[in-house]
């Protein structure tokens, strides 16, 4: 149970960085150098503003300085890498699958600066298409090479 916790955990910081590399990069600003801020009232973020998931529901979807609205693109991003790390751990060893789940939510992110950048939706059949790829992926690796089937889909025998 610890481990689902932590992967989920982990997954929701995955998450907040590739949400903040989405947000930076098409403003050709530094990812790994300079700490978070509004993008409304540019006020620097404290560490209680940085904790994926919980700060934004704590302060209601809003700036704990400003008060103006924040993207809700940020939660969702943040609970969808949870959410995957979650649902790995759930189904198998997660130290199998790590490397594909970092890449896939590159991927993604990759894809929404894209689509921001150029504003094409191009980017959104991309984002389909590796999703696709990625589940028939894991599908694969764990029906044929690995001969298990995930613990979501299990029947219990009574």
């Amino acid at each position: 149970m610890l481990i689902h916790v932590t992967s989920f955990i982990i997954g929701t910081l995955f998450g907040s960085f590739f949400t903040l590399a989405i947000h930076r990069i098409p403003l050709k600003q530094n990812i790994t150098h300079e700490r978070s801020y509004c993008p409304k009232c540019n006020h620097r973020l404290e560490f209680v503003d940085l904790v994926p998931v919980l700060s934004y529901i704590a302060v209601g979807g809003k700036c704990r300085y400003c008060k103006e609205k924040i993207n809700i693109r940020y939660f969702l991003l943040e609970l969808l890498a949870g959410i995957i790390f979650l649902t790995t751990s759930i189904s198998i060893n997660i130290s199998i699958l790590i490397s594909l789940i970092i890449a896939l939510v590159m991927a993604i992110t990759y894809c929404i600066v894209v689509f921001i950048l150029e504003g094409k939706p191009k980017a959104i059949i991309i984002i389909g298409t590796i999703l696709i790829v990625a589940n028939i992926s894991i599908n694969l690796l764990l029906n044929f090479i690995l001969n298990i089937t995930p613990a979501f889909s299990r029947r219990q025998s009574v």
